[in-house]
């Protein structure tokens, strides 16, 4: 997990701001953030509606990611907006066997898949170290997303929790590698799991950490 200005004035601040905003701390501008929570969330009206709240500064004090500076991070802002729409499940990189599977099986059927057999499979399953059940629980639910042309997106908050939403394919792909913070990126939750992966015979989507492989954010339609 842990790892612009010439030309005219007018002109090049139009640039800018459709893009990020050069006084800002944040690498995407607030029209790029809410096109990424709409795509994210499959246009959750709650998701934007909160995500919308905290680039305001506008969350309640009591709201898990509300934030005391002026300027709520990408990732705070979208945090909010996808934990309260639930699209966003969030584990300990040490989280247990049944929290993470508890986890990961309401995340599935609130999006319409089932987890009937990726729970069996899990049955027995016991960790070798400290740290591999979340990627256990993943590695069973993987190819339930992937029949339903679905990913498990990963939001890399550079910390020590696991941050997944699901999403279609085109929109992983679209927003791949793209960087929301300092060391925070958008990434393919396979390169968190990799020694599992390999060991479970599957191919890897991605080997890399996302800032090797950093992108720009997709243009707003």
């Amino acid at each position: 997990m842990k790892r612009l200005l010439g030309g005219a004035l007018f002109a090049s601040v139009a640039a800018a701001s459709a893009t990020s905003n050069p006084a800002s701390r944040n690498p995407l501008s607030n029209a790029q953030v809410i096109a990424l929570v709409k795509d994210l969330s499959a246009n959750a009206p709650r998701a934007v509606e909160v995500t919308s709240a905290a680039l305001a500064g506008k969350l309640s004090d009591d709201n898990p990611y509300a934030e005391t500076s002026d300027e709520a991070s990408v990732f705070s802002a979208l945090a909010a907006g996808l934990t309260e729409s639930g699209r966003m499940i969030s584990l300990d990189w040490a989280e247990g066997m049944e929290e993470s599977k508890a986890e990961f099986a309401a995340f599935f059927e609130k999006a319409g898949l089932g987890a009937e057999k990726p729970l069996a499979e899990l049955t027995g399953k016991v960790p070798v170290e400290r740290g591999d059940a979340v990627g256990l629980v993943y590695l069973a639910f993987r190819p339930v997303a992937d029949a339903a042309g679905m990913r498990i997106f990963g939001l890399n908050a550079d910390s020590d929790t696991h941050h997944f939403v699901l999403v279609p394919v085109a929109v992983a792909e679209r927003w791949q590698s793209v960087k929301i913070g300092d060391n925070q990126y958008l990434e393919d939750s396979d390169w968190q799991f990799l020694a599992l992966i390999e060991t479970a015979g599957i191919k890897p989507r991605s080997t890399r950490h996302p800032a090797d492989s950093e992108r720009p954010a997709p243009a707003i339609p």
